[in-house]
């Protein structure tokens, strides 16, 4: 079992609802013009040294085909359950702007208008085996993170015209020190396509903070994406599919163009050891509310 950092977030009691507010900001299409596809192997068992390797110098890990048919079946039943608030735990449902009355919503519209699930890990068993897998958690150690612990988990659900999430480090949004790692792990259960929003990364870009700012999102600068001079690569996913990715990766998604749901799971991990930060470490590498940002 891979546990939660203590301490860390507070516990919620029982659902916190959330939704967005505004107007959609728009953005550049050639913000997530891609150059290709990042490289992959099939299977956990085909992790060799090669694919680490890729791990710490681009970033990032994709695996083809890491959980079976049943094993994602049953994570979105579970997934669906917490949706419908049909399961006890504490988390948060975080419903899109224009769901408009969430007391109205059958059961189909609020399947269709929730954006994210926060801090489902612990309220449902099937969701996680998935983030708890014995096969997952090895692949943890051999990155480096040893006794790996949960730092935090999103279901992350971008509906049909669900919006943009902006170019950012996730690193950015968590109270770390400076010198310590964390990765992610996001696990299709749906297909990504580039039509309906599936993360873009800048490989290679893991290894500085950028300066994060409240724009269309708390976001790296649109202009400091384009200067970088670095090919992005589109991430198709087919369910089942693994990415696992450095913290300090930059990634984006664009907008679902298509009438299709497009769900994942997600997760963060620390090593066992990992020293928390707070507030002071975060700005000092990646800005307060748009620090030295002039775009």
């Amino acid at each position: 079992m891979i546990v939660p950092i203590q301490g860390y977030n507070t516990a919620m009691s029982p659902v916190v609802i959330n939704q967005e507010s505004g107007e959609e900001a728009t953005y550049d299409d050639a913000l997530y013009a891609h150059g290709g596809h990042p490289e992959a192997v099939t299977g956990f068992d085909a992790v060799d040294a090669a694919a680490v390797a890729r791990f710490e110098t681009e970033g990032y890990l994709l695996i083809r085909g890491a959980f079976t048919r049943q094993e994602l079946a049953q994570a979105g039943e579970g997934l669906e359950d917490m949706i419908q608030e049909r399961t006890g735990g504490s988390y948060e449902l975080n419903f899109e702007r224009h769901a408009g009355d969430l007391g109205g919503l059958s059961p189909a519209q609020r399947s269709a208008a929730v954006r994210k699930v926060f801090q489902y890990h612990g309220v449902d068993a099937r969701c996680d085996a998935m983030i708890h897998h014995p096969k997952l958690r090895a692949l943890l150690e051999r990155l480096g993170f040893v006794r790996p612990h949960v730092l935090q988990t999103m279901a992350l659900l971008k509906g049909p015209g669900g919006r943009e999430k902006a170019w950012h480090q996730d690193k950015a949004y968590f109270n770390l020190r400076t010198e310590e790692r964390a990765v992610g792990a996001w696990i299709a259960l749906d297909p990504a396509t580039i039509e309906n929003g599936c993360m873009h990364i800048l490989p290679g870009m893991h290894h500085t903070p950028r300066i994060h700012f409240h724009r269309r999102d708390w976001q790296i600068c649109d202009t400091d994406i384009a200067s970088l001079g670095v090919t992005c690569l589109a991430v198709e996913m087919a369910p089942g599919d693994l990415l696992m990715f450095d913290s300090m990766l930059p990634h984006g998604t664009p907008r679902n163009t298509t009438r299709r749901r497009r769900r994942a799971l997600q997760c963060h991990y620390l090593a066992g050891d990992t020293q928390l930060g707070d507030d002071r470490d975060r700005f000092a590498n990646f800005g307060n509310a748009g620090k030295d940002v002039t775009c």
